[in-house]
């Protein structure tokens, strides 16, 4: 009989809980797809999975779960995007005011940059998640914004191709015109109904060749299976926001450095947190990411973090302090309430 071990730090040290959710049908729409399932069938295969709580890193999660198999062809194939990932990128295309969950990052920057100077920034995870999103708010007004989304969705057709192609992506522009149109009838809506103050965005201000996106082969996430207006949402991150795009492996070998690495959204996504996090220690002496609190982490993720997570990590890697940023004097949604977790390497004596 296998024995029940943590899907972050491998312990078997764990003990059976009743419960660590708000409610048993959170996320129940993605697991119906993993499972091919109504939402009643759904429910009554995930009532069955145990939750635990490891005693060695304070992480919960839900054992059996599913096959890498079940999960990698949902993330791939049936689960065709991460929705709050595209809400925050259509909020940034059509509103003046922050979305809470960049109220949110926009409050860890602020954190961060009392301590470091950022020059060069990396991040992994959803595109649209994190300080990425921010920079770009803090750098184009709303028109902007919409007109540079209309030039990455604008495809040119190839003049090798049949003729058939390139009326389809003459139709194609068409269509992505009145996706544009909308998009300038939503902002000006959005802007007649809030005429209030506007939170001042400062963003990164760092030079474009600074920016960077890191990829992870993971079986848990979206990766370029995330997809909206027919394109990856990393492609049009990486051309929307100047990108330049690197698999996490490249980036360590071949020495990248860079200030800070941010992790957003993501980190339960992850096949290999712990060797993930390791990897973004090799490359920066700042790293921020933030993860769902436990009681809105749905069984669609194998696992949730609590702010106890920081205590195993100043015990596991003693070179680094951990620490939690308390974000709870921020008016938040419930779906963007994180635990933000703050990793710096400690300076030499």
């Amino acid at each position: 009989m296998n024995e029940t071990r943590c899907p972050i730090c491998d312990s078997t040290n764990v003990l059976e809980i009743e419960s660590f959710q708000a409610r048993d049908d959170e996320g129940w729409v993605y697991l119906s797809k993993i499972l091919n399932k109504n939402k009643r069938d759904t429910l009554e295969i995930t009532g069955k999975m145990k939750p635990f709580q490891c005693e060695q890193c304070a992480s919960y999660f839900f054992d059996p779960w599913f096959s890498d198999h079940e999960v990698s062809t949902a993330f791939t194939k049936s689960i065709s995007r991460h929705q709050s990932g595209w809400l925050n990128l259509q909020h940034a295309l059509t509103s003046r005011k922050l979305s809470t969950i960049q109220i949110l990052n926009q409050a860890i920057l602020e954190v961060v940059v009392k301590n470091i100077r950022v020059t060069s920034y990396a991040e992994l995870g959803m595109p649209f998640n994190g300080l990425h999103l921010l920079n770009f708010i803090a750098e184009n007004s709303v028109i902007q914004r919409i007109f540079r989304f209309r030039k990455v969705l604008t495809r040119n057709p190839d003049t090798r191709t049949r003729a058939a192609s390139r009326v389809y992506d003459i139709l194609s522009n068409v269509g992505i015109n009145f996706i544009v149109l909308i998009l300038v009838f939503e902002s000006l809506a959005r802007s007649l109904a809030s005429r209030n103050s506007v939170k001042t965005v400062s963003g990164l201000n760092l030079p474009e060749a600074s920016r960077f996106f890191l990829t992870d082969a993971s079986s848990y996430g979206w990766g370029f299976g995330d997809e909206s207006f027919g394109l990856p949402s990393l492609k049009i991150a990486a051309e929307l926001f100047n990108l330049q795009v690197i698999p996490q492996a490249d980036a360590k070998q071949g020495n990248y450095k860079f200030d800070l690495i941010g992790i957003f959204n993501y980190f339960d996504h992850l096949s290999s947190p712990l060797e993930t996090l390791e990897n973004a220690m090799d490359m920066a002496n700042t790293i921020v990411f933030t993860v769902h609190q436990s009681q809105f982490a749905g069984k669609q993720h194998r696992l949730a973090i609590n702010k106890d997570f920081s205590t195993f990590l100043n015990r596991k890697y003693p070179a680094w302090s951990a620490s939690n940023l308390d974000v709870s004097h921020l008016d938040l949604a419930p779906c963007d309430t994180y635990n933000v977790f703050l990793i710096e390497k400690r300076k030499s004596c």
